[in-house]
């Protein structure tokens, strides 16, 4: 209860007589006022005293004492009471409004008592929260300015509140307190710098956080955050290690149990953890949302991007997905819009990418630990499971995420990782089975050429038809849509509909409706689509799932109330209701009445239907009565009425001229085209298909007819000639029949035909086919024919070759086969597959030696390519069966199946080079064809490391050891190089770049010591050699750039999260650039040797300088990364070997500056050999100007690239102080080089000549070129070779000729020759020679192209600048008589040289 003074001072504040409280609390003591305020601060008037207290208080300017000594006890009682938090806000914020009348040094006290408090860390005191920053923000008022003394020290505000700050950051924080602090924070005004320590600080203690108290103080940390959104990157990634350590952790390491919820010692249970997870994934986007957008949310990402697997975490996807727009927004919003759907999407590429370059590479594998590359399925799948239990924060983001992945272009691993989500989401949360398909629905027709969408809802309908079934709404609209759209298109996207036909009879008989639609459109394609549709749904029928839905109450029980082309007694007799089989057969009977248009429609809808239907009646025997009853009168009415009397084809039927003929034209024929009706070889093969099926499964029906019609082609088929099988050239691709099914009459054929060109007919074999043909020609043992027949047709080479030939291209079309057909899920199509490939390999491929014995050098050949093609389709169609398909076609029992495999082979194709011969142009087709085998299998992804490691060391013996003659045959060094760059690290590739060397010639002649000799590598296969060293190279290049690109974001790691938990980071950085660094001086080595090697100009030169241009960008890049680590980390040259690739590039450097020259002495040596062949003219001159410009292009992007990084050395030298200039190779490189003495010469006589007439002025059109004598005595002396004696000068002097005539000749070429070694500033070049010679009265000017006397564009005499710098550049030269030459030397002096780096060493001496 209040004393009777704090009543009074209550009621005095109420009537607001202000006057009396201020006199009333003047006559107080402090004590009196400390006595009567704190004990009441408690009660329900507590507030209301403490009010009038202070209003009385502050209008005393006596009292300000007593006034602070009361805040200051009230204050400390506030930290010795538990009072509620709003009664705590209410006491400090009435306080707040007095803060100013505050002097400098009564706010500092208050500070000092609110940094006192927090160091206490008591979580019921927290006054402090709210006065701590109103009280530093009035120190830094205008009231407060100047100094003011502060514990005995004078201050500004700024400084007072900076040392506040450290004091808050140096002190060790308790646990209870983060969050009141954290909001206390947000209300300060910080810089950026502040904010990254406190934000830090605040990280590191959240691995000791309760789960409970981690949201709120999350939330308190992210808005701290928001005032510079790049540090928000710190508390999630602490978050991330808190909820790996204490759940994720757990729970991959327990992935295949089905909890890890259990009773446990743990101090958090996982419950618990998912609701924080969950409610900080809720805050971080309630705090984002319209604050920071996700370009910004992007960029503070970015940096780690290519260490994907710190980002691509549950916790951190999941915080991801939180902060996008789309997650909140996901009707409204674009998923191809979303910066952040892009990044992840990125993240997603470059860990598949790293994981693909550790499957490539073994020097990756070891810099990139497999095991750390996050597994995507396994990230999805726990996001699934995250998303379950009510907990939807991400859900809408995750689903737009998968979206995201499936519309990348051209990208099949994300369109794979997508499907597999989606196919697993809807099965565990199947209420967004809906939504999903719907918007599948809209993507799925925006680009009919892509097919993961198609390709999505397929895999969806199969493993979720029940779920999928129920969106009729959006399958009736897709079904619609086929009949809008191409029928090659439409059959594919049909595909999903399949699975979805037996379980609901809705979908069904709509489909029907759209079938039937789509066989009376105008479109061909559209009706080819319609029976592929049928006959699609005949395959899949069966009677429990016929039964058509009733049609009103006048409709049938079974079908409807026709069936199209059946009589009345075959309806009743299926129709009965003892037909056991009533709706299956009602059904079938009224889906063959609209199949039976097909007779009336063109060749190719014809066509479809032998085909579909085929598949169908394999696939369903059941259908087979009622196929043959709907084929059987069509195929007989080919063959006349009776063909046991008269056998004849009607080719009338299925052949026809367009047009009407006329009599009086007897070669009309020739120009009228054929119309083709049917496929008659098809149609027979079909009937033969059904026939040999009925008696295969026993069907119960009467098919004598067929057979004898059948048996009839067979005896007939010898009466076939070959001299009659001619046709005109417009019917020669239009009739079909088959080699071995179809015959008919030669009298009837040769009266059919007339004659022509010859006729090829095609082959219509089936896979089916193809195998028993391949058992037939090969198999031991057969039940296809006696033993007698077999020797025959076994000893007949030539079929033996088509048959192989046959099936391989049988094998290779599965490869391209419409997506319709399915093939890749087709359980038939594997067997035949793997069944073809066996008898190829078992009984050619395994007998090579014995065939080629017996003079089947051809039949080989064939075989090898028969069993290539069948591993080329089976790992591309059957990529996860592929290891059965292999265990197949050995027929080994036990795991060693592969193994044999490889040595067999490998045995094979040493047997080829046993006795050293050249093997025949037959023979190297075989050879290249089984290490192409080889090269399919070690790149499949079930060769293990042993298998690699075996072929390698066969490989590498073989190469040392034999002499490989022929071109073709470097593929096996490309197989050599894959595979150990695969299996082992380490210098290797050196010694054959010292081979190569050797092989083309050195440029310097120098010794070299290689660690082994390749035989293999000769003349042949030198270059093809040199092009897949260049490849191996650029991938190892390819991967140190990537490996740089890890450093660069773990040392960002390092820049962002300070150095003081980070040792094991800075450990795998210096690791990770030793490594690198290792590897480029290996690379240097090598081509050290390459540049020094006499290659050929043209691709082989091109190759080499690209790659060199690639080594310096990458060496560029390692230098600025080692620039910006080493204010992050200081840089020890010992640790990282960096010094090493400096002091290796300076040899490589000295090669190319000496590289530079030879390429442009050869591209003038060419251009000499091209004179003596041919006439000059205009057009061949600046064809050779444009191959100058070719082949030299890219040699000024070389020498700027290699000057580039000399100067990033430099400065990295200036910036560590250690001295890295002295490893440099320092060079001066003009565009190109000039001869002096011969410049001089023939500008001299060309003046002279001019100065005697124009008559021979019509000679210039000569093709300037320079001559190939290099042994002049003259132009030798004018090099000067001490500087650098390995560098090849360009030759080429001017040859006096006798005549005068050819001597201007010439010399006119000469000039041409050099002035087109720089077209860049030809003209400038030429228009000051011209005024220069214009001032000379006795000279005539040079003439120009308008005044050349000729027909065509001849290029004129051009002077370069750089020549005249040369010019101009030479004191005294022998045998110079006119005197206007010097003054054109002395008047017109054109320096454009281009200098890069230090003067050049090997400067040329000039003649004194």
């Amino acid at each position: 209860m209040l004393s009777h003074l704090a009543t009074s001072v209550i009621k005095l504040g109420q009537k607001r007589q202000n006057d009396e409280l201020k006199d009333m609390l003047e006559k107080l003591q402090s004590s009196q006022l400390i006595d009567m305020v704190v004990p009441s601060l408690d009660s329900i008037d507590g507030y209301t005293l403490w009010h009038f207290t202070l209003l009385g208080l502050a209008q005393s300017e006596r009292s300000a004492s007593k006034r602070f000594e009361l805040v200051m006890a009230v204050l400390h009682h506030l930290n010795a009471v538990e009072l509620t938090t709003k009664q705590i806000f209410d006491l400090v914020a009435r306080f707040l409004t007095d803060l100013p009348s505050l002097t400098p040094e009564q706010l500092v006290e208050i500070c000092e008592f609110c940094v006192e408090s927090i160091r206490a860390g008591d979580p019921k005191c927290i006054t402090w929260k709210y006065l701590l920053p109103q009280t530093i923000l009035q120190l830094l008022s205008a009231n407060a300015a100047g100094r003011f003394n502060a514990n005995g020290m004078l201050l500004t505000g700024t400084d007072y509140r900076q040392k506040v700050l450290e004091e808050i950051f140096k002190m060790k924080l308790q646990l209870t307190i983060l969050t009141p602090l954290c909001g206390m924070f947000r209300d300060l005004t910080i810089s950026k710098d502040e904010t990254s320590i406190f934000v830090t600080k605040i990280s590191d203690n959240l691995k000791n956080i309760e789960p409970l108290e981690l949201p709120p103080l999350a939330c308190q940390l992210f808005h701290v955050c928001l005032k510079h959104p790049s540090l928000l990157v710190i508390p999630l990634m602490a978050l991330q290690k808190y909820f790996y350590k204490n759940y994720y952790k757990k729970l991959l390491s327990n992935e295949n149990s089905d909890t890890t919820d259990f009773d446990s010692i743990d101090r958090y249970s996982d419950s618990e953890i998912r609701e924080a997870e969950e409610t900080i994934l809720f805050h971080l986007s309630n705090v984002v949302e319209f604050r920071i957008d996700e370009a910004q949310t992007v960029a503070m990402f970015k940096p780690f991007q290519n260490n994907p697997e710190v980002l691509l975490t549950p916790f951190l996807v999941g915080a991801l997905l939180a902060m996008s727009k789309i997650n909140r927004q996901p009707d409204t919003t674009d998923v191809v819009a979303s910066p952040i759907m892009a990044f992840l999407i990125k993240l997603i590429t470059i860990s598949e990418k790293e994981r693909e370059m550790c499957t490539q590479s073994a020097w990756c594998r070891g810099r990139i630990e497999p095991s750390i590359i996050a597994r995507i399925d396994q990230l999805f799948r726990t996001l699934t499971d995250n998303s379950q239990e009510g907990k939807e924060v991400v859900t809408p983001g995750l689903i737009n995420f998968a979206f995201a992945l499936l519309l990348a272009k051209k990208q099949t691993k994300l369109h794979g990782i997508a499907i597999n989500f989606f196919q697993l989401f809807i099965k565990r949360r199947f209420i967004f089975g809906s939504g999903i398909v719907a918007k599948l629905k809209k993507y799925l027709f925006a680009d009919l050429e892509e097919t993961q969408f198609n390709t999505c809802l397929t895999t969806l309908s199969l493993t979720n038809a029940l779920t999928v079934s129920e969106c009729t709404n959006t399958i009736q609209f897709i079904m619609d849509y086929l009949l809008l759209i191409n029928g090659s298109h439409a059959m594919r996207f049909m595909a999903f509909i399949f699975p979805l036909l037996r379980i609901s009879h809705t979908i069904r008989d709509r489909y029907i409706e759209v079938l039937r639609k789509a066989m009376y459109h105008g479109e061909t394609s559209t009706r080819i689509m319609g029976v592929f549709g049928f006959c699609s749904l005949l395959k899949q029928l069966k009677n429990n799932n016929s039964r058509r839905s009733i049609m009103g109450n006048g409709a049938g029980n079974y079908t409807q109330l026709t069936i199209s082309g059946m009589s009345l007694l075959s309806q009743a007799a299926y129709g009965s209701p003892n037909n056991p089989n009533v709706h299956f057969d009602m059904l079938t009977l009224e889906i063959m009445g609209m199949l039976r248009k097909c007779f009336t429609q063109t060749v190719e809808v014809r066509e479809m239907l032998y085909e579909a239907l085929g598949r169908a009646v394999e696939f369903n025997t059941q259908l087979l009565p009622h196929v043959l009853q709907f084929i059987d009168w069509h195929f007989e009415s080919f063959f006349g009425e009776n063909p046991k009397e008269s056998f004849r084809i009607d080719f009338e039927k299925c052949v026809r001229y367009k047009g009407e003929l006329h009599e009086d034209d007897p070669s009309s024929d020739d120009h009228r085209s054929v119309v083709v009706y049917d496929n008659i070889g098809r149609l027979t093969v079909f009937m033969v298909h059904c026939v040999v099926l009925c008696d295969q499964h026993d069907v119960q029906h009467d098919t004598s007819a067929v057979k004898s019609t059948l048996q009839l082609i067979v005896e007939r088929i010898d009466n076939l000639s070959t001299e009659v099988m001619k046709m005109e050239p417009k019917k020669g691709n239009k009739k079909h029949t088959s080699s071995s099914e179809v015959s008919c009459n030669a009298s009837t054929l040769a009266g059919s035909l007339k004659s022509g060109i010859s006729f090829k007919p095609e082959n219509i074999w089936d896979l089916a086919t193809v195998e028993r043909i391949l058992r037939i020609s090969f198999d031991i043992m057969t039940n296809y024919a006696k033993e007698e027949d077999m020797k025959l047709l076994r000893g007949n080479r030539d079929l033996q070759q088509y048959v192989l030939k046959i099936a391989c291209q049988k094998l290779e079309a599965l490869r391209s086969l419409p997506d319709c057909w399915q093939v890749n899920h087709s359980k038939r199509i594997f067997s035949h597959l793997a069944e073809c490939t066996k008898l190829v390999y078992d009984r050619c491929v395994k007998k090579i030696s014995e065939l080629i014995g017996n003079g089947g050098l051809l039949v080989a050949q064939a075989a090898v390519e028969c069993f290539r093609q069948g591993l080329t389709s089976a790992i591309e169609l059957y990529d996860r069966k592929f290891n059965d398909f292999l265990q197949l076609i050995c027929c080994t029992i036990g795991p060693s199946f592969k193994q044999e495999l490889l040595l067999q082979l490998q045995t094979i194709i040493e047997e080829y080079f046993k006795d050293g011969s050249e093997p025949e142009p037959v023979g190297e087709k075989i050879v290249v064809g089984l290490v192409q085998c080889l090269e399919i299998l070690y790149k499949s992804p079930i060769i293990t490391q042993d298998h690699l490691a075996q072929g390698y060391d066969w490989l590498q013996n073989f190469c040392i050891n034999t002499k490989l003659k022929l071109k073709s045959f470097a593929i096996m060094h490309r197989l050599l190089f894959d595979l150990r760059i695969r299996t082992q690290t380490g210098a290797y590739f050196d010694s054959i770049a010292m081979r190569l060397e050797l092989k083309f010639g050195q440029i310097a002649a120098e010794e070299t010591n290689p660690l082994f000799y390749f035989k293999s590598i000769t003349s042949a296969t030198a270059e093809p050699t040199f092009h897949c060293l260049c490849a191996i190279f650029r991938q190892q290049l390819d991967e140190i750039e990537h490996l740089i690109l890890r450093t660069n974001s773990l040392m960002i790691r390092l820049k962002v999260f300070g150095l003081d938990d980070t040792d094991e980071t800075s450990q795998l950085l210096k690791s990770i650039e030793r490594s690198i660094c290792s590897q480029l001086v290996h690379l240097l080595g090598s081509l050290t040797h390459l540049c020094n090697t006499n290659l050929p100009l043209g691709s082989t030169m091109d190759a080499l300088i690209k790659l060199l241009l690639s080594l310096y960008g990458c060496l560029a890049n390692l230098s600025k990364h080692f620039l910006a680590r080493h204010s992050i980390v200081p840089i020890a040259y010992d640790v990282t070997k960096f010094n090493l690739v400096v002091k290796s590039s300076k040899p490589l450097a000295s090669k190319i500056y000496d590289l530079i020259p030879f390429v442009e002495e050869n591209i003038i040596g060419q251009d000499d050999e091209d004179k003596q062949q041919a006439a000059s003219s205009a057009a061949k001159a600046k064809s050779n100007r444009d191959k100058v410009l070719r082949q030299t292009k890219l040699i000024p992007k070389l020498v700027f690239r290699i000057e580039t990084f000399n100067k990033i050395v430099m400065q990295l030298s200036k910036k560590t102080k250690k001295d890295l200039t002295y490893l440099l190779h320092m060079g001066t490189v003009r565009d190109f080089r000039i001869k002096t003495s011969a410049l001089v010469e023939a500008i001299q006589r060309t003046v002279s000549d001019r100065a005697g007439g124009d008559e021979t002025a019509d000679e210039e059109e000569a093709e300037p070129q320079l001559d190939r004598n290099e042994d002049d005595d003259d132009d030798e002396e004018n090099i000067n070779r001490t500087a650098c004696s390995n560098r090849s000068e360009v030759t080429g002097a001017v040859q006096e000729t006798r005549g005068r005539k050819s001597n201007l000749s010439a010399e006119t070429m000469a000039l041409k020759n050099l002035a087109r070694l720089n077209e860049r500033t030809r003209k400038a070049a030429k228009k000051r020679a011209f005024e220069s010679v214009k001032d000379v009265d006795e000279i005539p000017p040079v003439v120009s192209k308008k005044s050349k006397p000729t027909k065509k564009k001849a290029a004129a005499a051009k002077l370069n600048k750089r020549v005249l710098e040369e010019v101009g550049a030479v004191k005294n030269v022998e045998n110079v008589t006119s005197a206007e030459v010097q003054d054109v030397q002395e008047d017109q002096p054109v320096v454009r040289t281009r200098t890069l780096g230090l003067p050049r060493r090997s400067a040329r001496k000039h003649d004194m």
